[in-house]
Parts: C-alpha cells; structure tokens; sequence
C-alpha cells in the first residue's frame, strides 16, 4: 500500500470504509489526490451505494463539487460552533444574486458601490473581464440597483446568476 500514488490510497481507503456494507460511512476529503475523472466516477459511485444500500455518508470536504454533488444536507462548523444546518439546495436559493454588468469602459468599484448605496465590498471585479463587476444584491433590489447604474454607466450587458456554493459558504464564514 505504501508504493501507491495519493489518489489509489484514497480509494482504497473508500474500498475499506464499504466494504462491510455499513450503515454510517464517514469519509475525509475523499477525492483528494484523484484526477478530475476519478474524482467523478468515485462520486457517481458514492451516489449510486447510498441509493442502493440506503447509507448515511458523512463527508468532511473543501471541495465544492464533492459538496454539491454528494450533500443534501450541510452543515458548517466553524471553531465548533454550528453555522449552518441544512438543505445544501437552500443556501443557494436565499435571496441574494449576483449581478453581473459588463460596462464599456473599466469602472471604478468604489464609485459603482456609491451610486447603488452598497459596502465596497458588495462589488467585485471579475477575474477575467476588468470591464465587468459582480454586485451581491438582494432580489428585491435588482431592478433599482440597474436603474441607478444605467443612469449612471454605458453599459453593455447584464446578466443576473445565482451564487456559487463556495461564495455561499464565504459569505456565511465571513459574517
């Protein structure tokens, strides 16, 4: 065992923990060490054992594909005190968004924070375009917040998405 990569020890580690067919699996960052395509078919193959055999996994993980593909349910801890407790399908679906505008020309974020009355740190640059911004706004006040900022700003698009997990979760640490 000791000759084998990270990733085989990882899924021996899994072939050990089912092998008897438990009730309760508790796996630790189970994909840690595998490719991309490991990583999937050990998550397909998790799913499929817990539909068949009716088994309560519990995974500690970092990684927000194992988290979203594997949990229903979600609980943060942080410094042992319990955060969240919860449908994993909830803590997306609260009532902030993520408004993104892709303005003509490179805007300032503190200046677009203050036109929408928003913390400075409510308003992000995208990583990859400077001329696009990603506001976190509640539902309610999409359409004042574009109102305000096509008053304001040449802007040429919008788009409006739901938050990714890992932002969630940022987010929930963070408060």
């Amino acid at each position: 065992i000791r000759r084998l990569s990270l990733g085989e020890r990882m899924k021996m580690e899994v072939i050990g923990a089912i092998l008897h067919l438990p009730k309760v699996i508790f796996l630790d960052e189970p994909t840690i060490g595998l490719d991309v395509l490991a990583a999937k078919k050990l998550r397909e193959f998790l799913k499929i054992h817990n539909q068949r055999e009716g088994a309560t996994i519990i995974l500690t993980s970092h990684n927000m594909d194992d988290i979203s593909e594997l949990c229903k349910r979600i609980l943060l801890v942080k410094e042992g005190a319990l955060l969240y407790d919860g449908e994993a399908a909830h803590l997306t679906r609260q009532d902030e968004c993520l408004l993104r505008i892709k303005f003509l020309s490179e805007p300032s974020v503190a200046e677009v924070a203050e036109v929408v009355s928003l913390p400075v740190d409510s308003v992000q640059k995208d990583e990859e375009d400077a001329t696009t911004l990603l506001l976190s706004v509640t539902r309610p006040q999409v359409a004042e917040h574009l109102q305000k900022l096509l008053g304001k700003f040449s802007v040429a698009d919008i788009g409006i998405q739901e938050p990714s997990l890992e932002r969630v979760i940022q987010r929930i640490y963070q408060s």
